[in-house]
């Protein structure tokens, strides 16, 4: 039974995840909606997008998430499910070159779900808040340096070829690893970013819960919530940072990364309100000022080469 209690909610992601997306799919090729509408009305469904996820995640790190630190191995086996299932996705869409709004609502879905087990596992190591700035700090130089010089650039520059192409032929391996939102009316869902960008986004959710910071800017907290075992409305000041990078991008018709901004939001906020992230040891610093300077030239022998 404890068993059946965590994948009960991981399970209901799955089906309010499709369900919603292929009603609001289905509801906007029906309307006919013309390009100049879909545009407009885009941003909006974006940041519905962004809130229903919160919500998900809120539910899954207050009810899911301390059954499946009880039982580990039934994480694992879920995180085994959810890879499973995304190569089964990638290698069916190798045989349907066209029409593959369905697929990609389902692996949209199956990506939420992993994001949410990884992210929320990689809090446990975790022993102090002030750990927080330092792991912020690290994953927005990582994030930098991919996307300017690393995996990250490669996969957005075949990204681009493949939509500039007019998405002809089966989609590159890395269209599988983006989150995607339905547009109103368009036959194909719109990719807005990275899984490991929500992977992070669930670390730091999870993370706040851990330490009972109240990063949530809608009201309770996520501690709060895990004590009553009731979830209410979820949307955290890291959320601000990712719809802050998407809706540049959008505006500015150009890749921006979601992680430095997600970081630098949530390590603005964390140290106004909450005194304990302040105390970093001299170790904390020297390992930042490591990683800053490794990422640093890093950075510049891939300009160099």
């Amino acid at each position: 039974m404890p068993r059946l209690k965590a994948s009960i909610p991981i399970l209901l992601i799955y089906c309010h995840w499709v369900l919603l997306f292929f009603l609001l799919h289905w509801m906007g090729l029906a309307a006919a909606v013309s390009d100049p509408a879909q545009k407009f009305l885009f941003p909006f469904f974006l940041l519905l997008f962004i809130c229903f996820g919160f919500w998900q995640s809120a539910r899954f790190i207050v009810r899911a998430n301390p059954e499946l630190d009880a039982y580990p191995g039934l994480r694992v086996g879920w995180l085994l499910f959810t890879f499973s299932f995304s190569m089964m996705l990638y290698l069916a869409g190798r045989e349907l070159p066209i029409a593959r709004s369905g697929l990609f609502i389902a692996n949209t879905a199956n990506l939420f779900v992993f994001a949410n087990l990884l992210g929320a596992w990689m809090v446990k190591p975790l022993k102090r808040p002030a750990e927080l700035i330092i792991l912020c700090v690290v994953v927005a130089l990582s994030d930098l340096f991919s996307v300017l010089k690393g995996p990250t650039r490669m996969i957005i520059n075949d990204l681009k070829v493949y939509y500039e192409t007019g998405m002809a032929g089966p989609a590159p391996a890395g269209d599988f690893l983006m989150i995607k939102v339905v547009v109103p009316g368009a036959a194909d869902l719109q990719p807005v970013f990275g899984v490991s960008d929500w992977i992070i986004l669930v670390f730091l959710s999870a993370a706040a819960c851990r330490f009972g910071i109240n990063d949530n800017l809608a009201g309770k907290s996520l501690s709060t919530m895990a004590d009553r075992n009731r979830v209410s409305f979820y949307f955290p000041v890291a959320g601000l940072g990712l719809f802050s990078a998407v809706a540049a991008a959008l505006f500015l018709q150009v890749f921006v990364p979601v992680l430095p901004l997600v970081a630098l939001v949530y390590i603005a906020y964390i140290l106004a309100v909450f005194p304990s992230s302040r105390k970093l040891k001299k170790s904390d610093w020297l390992l930042v000022m490591g990683v800053s300077s490794v990422m640093l030239c890093l950075l510049g022998v891939g300009y160099v080469l």
